[in-house]
């Protein structure tokens, strides 16, 4: 998708990529009070980021949905997660279920590992232990799957 991103004025297109890795590659650089949006091919503002003070507002709020949820699934000093995303060939995959420390920092830290590594859509979430034993990692190629089932133009999830 080509989306236009306008930072204080100056304008860069022909961006290519999904909306949530642009979130966070333009999002990385909060320190600034850069005023960010980003329009798509319609003109239609999809996405904007305000100066600093509501992303502090916004990182306070995350952080503690974090705690809150690791507070719920932790076990000791640690807690259960699982990731996955889907890369530009279509290919998608899950982690085996692993043990993170139980804070937050530490799992916002997991995030943005993974959100640097993206090269499509991506999901996380924490799990309990008894989940945790249930839960398999996984790996589909959805294109080959699409091409062997008789329908090579397009892609069923």
């Amino acid at each position: 998708m080509k989306f236009l991103v306008s930072i204080n004025g100056s304008n860069y297109t022909n961006w290519n990529d999904s909306i949530e890795r642009l979130r966070y590659l333009v999002g990385r650089d909060r320190e600034s009070e850069n005023a960010v949006t980003v329009i798509d091919t319609t003109g239609k503002r999809i996405w904007w980021r305000e100066p600093k003070r509501q992303y502090l507002h916004e990182k306070i709020t995350k952080r503690a949905e974090y705690a809150r949820q690791i507070a719920a699934y932790r076990v000791g000093d640690m807690v259960w997660a699982q990731t996955g995303g889907r890369d530009c060939d279509m290919c998608k995959s899950t982690t085996a279920p692993f043990l993170t420390k139980a804070n937050a920092l530490d799992w916002e830290q997991v995030i943005n590992r993974l959100w640097e590594s993206a090269e499509g859509p991506v999901w996380y979430w924490l799990m309990s232990a008894a989940d945790a034993a249930e839960a398999e990692g996984s790996f589909r190629d959805l294109a080959l799957e699409a091409y062997e089932d008789g329908h090579p133009h397009y892609v069923i999830d």
